[in-house]
C-alpha cells in the first residue's frame, strides 16, 4: 500500500501490487482555526504501523484520520493555529505527532480515537448514474462515488463534528519558526522536528521538553527520516544539502 497527498485537497490510497488507486479521499469541508473557509491542500501523509490508519496534515490547520480499509473518515484533529506540514505515527501506533507553521508540535492520543467513524449510510452514491445509486440514511451524507478507474471516492462532507474527538495530550513549544518536518525514533524515545529556524530539535515525549538541537543547515529543514534500527537520522534542507547524523552517542538525561 502507498499513500499520497496533494494540493488538490485529496489523499489517495494505492494498491502497489497492481498500481491501482483504491481510495480517493476528498476534503470538502475545510475550515481554519476561525472556521472560515481556507485552502485545504494536503501537505503530508503517513500510515500507522499496523496499516489501518492514514493521517493527513492540511493547510487548513486540521489533521484528518482515515480508515485505510474502507476510506472512511474517522476523525478531524483540531488544535493547531496554522497549517500542518508534517505528521508521523509512533512505532507502537499509540500516538501521532503533528508539526505546524504555528511553530509547535502536538501529540495526539490514539487510544481515544473513535474507530466507528461516521454514522452508517446505505449504498454507494455515483453521480449521473441512477442505476448504481442508493438512498442514504443521512440527510447530508458523505459522498461516495466511483472514479473512472473504479476507485472509491469518499469525502469528509457530513462528518459529525460533535462526536468525541481524539485527545491532544501535549503541545511541544520551542522552535523559533515554522515546524516543517517531524519523525519518531524506532524505540519511541525521541521525537525529532525540523524547522525553518534551521535546527533539528530532539524532544522527550514523556516530559514534552526539548533535549538538544542539531545545527548545521543554512536553510529550513524540510525533511527528516530515521533509520529503521535507530541511531542515524537523515535531514534535507533548502540549503541544497542532505545530512546524516548519529545520535547514539548522546545519552538522554
Amino acid at each position: 500500500m502507498l499513500v499520497s497527498g496533494s494540493g488538490d485537497k485529496t489523499a489517495r490510497i494505492w494498491d502497489m501490487n497492481v498500481g491501482n488507486c483504491l481510495f480517493h479521499l476528498m476534503i470538502e469541508e475545510s475550515g481554519g482555526a476561525d472556521s472560515s473557509p481556507v485552502d485545504a491542500g494536503v501537505t503530508s501523509v503517513c500510515v500507522s504501523p499496523d496499516g489501518s490508519l492514514l493521517a493527513a496534515g492540511s493547510l487548513d490547520t486540521v489533521v484528518r484520520l482515515w480508515d485505510t480499509s474502507n476510506g472512511q473518515l474517522l476523525d478531524k484533529l483540531k488544535g493547531h493555529k496554522d497549517s500542518v506540514y508534517s505528521v508521523a505515527f509512533s512505532p507502537d501506533g499509540k500516538f501521532l505527532v503533528s508539526g505546524s507553521l504555528d511553530k509547535t508540535l502536538k501529540l495526539w492520543d490514539l487510544a481515544t480515537l473513535n474507530r466507528e467513524g461516521n454514522p452508517p449510510f446505505n449504498g454507494l452514491v455515483k453521480k449521473e448514474d441512477p442505476a448504481n445509486s442508493a438512498a442514504s440514511s443521512l440527510p447530508n451524507p458523505p459522498a461516495i462515488e466511483r472514479g473512472e478507474n473504479g476507485e472509491k471516492i469518499t469525502s469528509d462532507r457530513g462528518f459529525d463534528s460533535s462526536r468525541p474527538s481524539t485527545t491532544c495530550t501535549t503541545t511541544l513549544i520551542g522552535h523559533k519558526d515554522y515546524v516543517l518536518s517531524v519523525a519518531v525514533s524506532p524505540d519511541g524515545e525521541w521525537i525529532m522536528s525540523g524547522s525553518k529556524d534551521r535546527g533539528v530539535q530532539f524532544w522527550d515525549p514523556k516530559t514534552a521538553m526539548p533535549q538538544f538541537m542539531l545545527q548545521g543547515h543554512k536553510n529550513s529543514v524540510i525533511s527528516i527520516a530515521v533509520s529503521e534500527s535507530g541511531g542515524l537520522l537523515a535531514t534535507g534542507s533548502g540549503d541544497w544539502h542532505a545530512r546524516i547524523w548519529s545520535y547514539e552517542r548522546i545519552a538522554k538525561k
